[in-house]
């Protein structure tokens, strides 16, 4: 999860290696990344996401060479009502129904 990003999105490797059904976007011929890289966007597709018994599909927006691969945005979040609770590192969905575990990222040095 990224609460920076405004929109969800997928590398468009991994949607290839996942079989999604890219469509042309009529919009967003790019992104700009919080670097200020721009991000060249290719299309979206439709992604069916289950969490736990909860079942929700979302347009996430395609992306060449994206790293990481897979990016839930803003978007998603806002839409599918989600809390972040940063004192005990969770996410929930449906009013607490459901509750998942944070898990962070960690840019590696050199």
């Amino acid at each position: 999860m990224d609460t920076g990003s405004s929109k969800s999105i997928i590398n468009a490797q991994l949607a290839h290696n996942l079989e999604l059904k890219l469509e042309p976007t009529t919009t967003d011929n790019f992104l700009i990344a919080a670097s200020g890289q721009k991000l060249n966007v290719i299309g979206k597709v439709n992604i069916t996401i289950h969490i736990n018994c909860l079942v929700i599909v979302h347009i996430f927006s395609v992306v060449k060479d994206l790293f990481p691969s897979f990016l839930i945005g803003d978007d998603f979040l806002r839409k599918n009502s989600a809390m972040i609770n940063y004192m005990n590192s969770t996410v929930t969905f449906n009013d607490g129904l459901i509750v998942l575990p944070l898990q962070g990222f960690q840019k590696l040095f050199i």
